[in-house]
């Protein structure tokens, strides 16, 4: 790819490298007070996402063209950067995520950065872009509590069952089974009840960690993990990649029967449109799971 060699064509190299538009996708962006080092917005090419770096004090005069992907699953990141300028191309590989790409930034910037003798103080901090991402995260989580809750009327009213009725599996057809079971997590005032919903075995590892707002309803934190024992309850704000609307249902027996969970982001958004206060709404945007052997 740095040599445009065989056995792909000088007309395909060329086609490969080709600006097609602009990406501004959050995660190429910069959050913290660091004037940023790419020039313009990065554009996608064919595979490639293409940048031009000009670091203050490099070697290399203006900036240089670099391209570069990256991609992973829960547990593993991989990204891949080449600069023909420097005749350099870098993969990073590793057992995290997101540590991995954070930690491979890092690495991927300093060998860079070596080579074009860019001075520290001149340099992007990576670190410190990376915690202030973190925390954002965080406070958009503790902001996503208030939007899920805040226009619906609904606080602290008492469980209509106690909490060993909601243990259970529950399935869906397309989403295979659930299992729903009591756990204890770090409250205000100590330790505190909480559901977690285990999902069956798959490729793609989460836990949803389910804590009581008002009645039958709750409020579902949806937690990456891998492996599966690494799975922690008390997984704080910047662990949860997602936070939404549960909701169990109760037959006139007692017995709950059903449970709710938002797991497609566009469904629930369709369903909402312009009534995000409706509960009736919400739970169309819902994926249900009926309980097995009730």
């Amino acid at each position: 790819m740095i040599r445009q060699a065989p056995p792909i064509s000088p007309a395909t190299h060329a086609q490969l490298r080709k600006q097609r538009m602009p990406i501004f996708d959050p995660y190429l962006k910069f959050y913290s007070a660091q004037v940023p080092q790419v020039l313009g917005p990065s554009r996608y090419t064919l595979g490639w996402i293409y940048e031009v770096y000009a670091p203050r004090g490099s070697n290399q005069g203006g900036g240089i063209e670099t391209w570069h992907h990256i991609g992973g699953l829960h547990g593993i990141n991989a990204q891949m950067r080449y600069i023909p300028a420097l005749e350099l191309g870098i993969v990073t590989l590793g057992n995290a995520s997101p540590g991995a790409h954070q930690a491979g930034m890092v690495l991927v910037w300093e060998v860079i950065n070596d080579l074009m003798g860019v001075e520290r103080a001149n340099r992007f901090d990576w670190k410190k872009e990376n915690l202030v991402r973190e925390e954002m995260g965080a406070k958009d989580m503790l902001a996503k509590q208030e939007s899920l809750f805040g226009g619906l009327g609904v606080k602290d009213g008492p469980m209509p069952v106690g909490w060993e009725k909601y243990e259970g599996i529950f399935e869906n057809p397309a989403y295979a089974k659930m299992t729903v079971s009591i756990a204890q997590r770090s409250g205000k005032e100590g330790r505190e009840p909480c559901l977690l919903v285990t999902p069956s075995a798959r490729t793609w590892n989460f836990l949803v960690r389910l804590t009581h707002v008002h009645e039958e309803i709750f409020m579902a934190d949806i937690i990456e993990t891998y492996p599966v024992s690494e799975a922690n309850v008390d997984a704080g704000l910047r662990q949860v990649q997602e936070r939404t609307h549960a909701l169990f249902k109760i037959g006139q027996n007692g017995h709950v029967r059903s449970l709710g969970l938002e797991l497609e982001p566009a469904l629930a958004a369709k369903a909402t449109e312009g009534r995000m206060n409706d509960w009736n709404a919400i739970e169309k945007g819902m994926i249900w799971f009926e309980r097995v052997g009730e």
